[in-house]
Parts: structure tokens; C-alpha cells; sequence
């Protein structure tokens, strides 16, 4: 399990500031939308769960961009293939 936190560490060091970004903006967008479905307002959250969501979700996203392929990636950041 230590190996693959790293892996996907170095995996993340790798990327460009923008991409980053990114990440960081779907997975807040994504922590929003979970807590909407489930019947909480970003105001009922502490700060500290906020950031602890938002952190799972970006974990979630780079798992998924590191073992997925370009059109998985293009996807996640709502990308069209024409």
C-alpha cells in the first residue's frame, strides 16, 4: 500500500502547476456535488472535513489519471474528442 502512495505521489510531482490545478477545481466541484446529494451545505462541514473530502475526492481523480489513458484523463476535464 506504501508503494502505491508513493507511485501515485511521484506521479503528481510530475505534473505541470495548471493540471494541478485542475485536479484541485474538479475535485472541489465534485466534494460539492456529494454533499449536495446527500443532504449537507458546504456550511455544515468543519473547514478541516471540507479539506479532508476535497482531498479524497483529488486522490480518487490522479488514481484514476494514472492508470487510465488520454481519453480518460480528457473526460475528467470534460475534454471533446472531435
Amino acid at each position: 500500500m506504501k508503494n502505491k502512495i508513493n507511485d501515485l505521489q511521484e506521479f503528481i510531482d510530475k505534473q505541470r502547476d495548471s493540471v494541478k490545478k485542475k485536479v484541485r477545481q474538479k475535485a472541489i466541484s465534485r466534494t460539492e456535488s456529494n454533499l449536495i446529494l446527500n443532504g449537507r451545505s458546504i456550511e455544515e462541514i468543519s473547514d478541516d472535513d471540507l479539506e479532508h473530502l476535497i482531498a479524497d475526492e483529488e486522490d480518487k481523480i490522479w488514481q484514476t489519471m494514472k492508470t487510465s489513458g488520454v481519453a480518460a484523463i480528457a473526460a475528467i476535464f470534460g475534454i471533446a474528442w472531435f
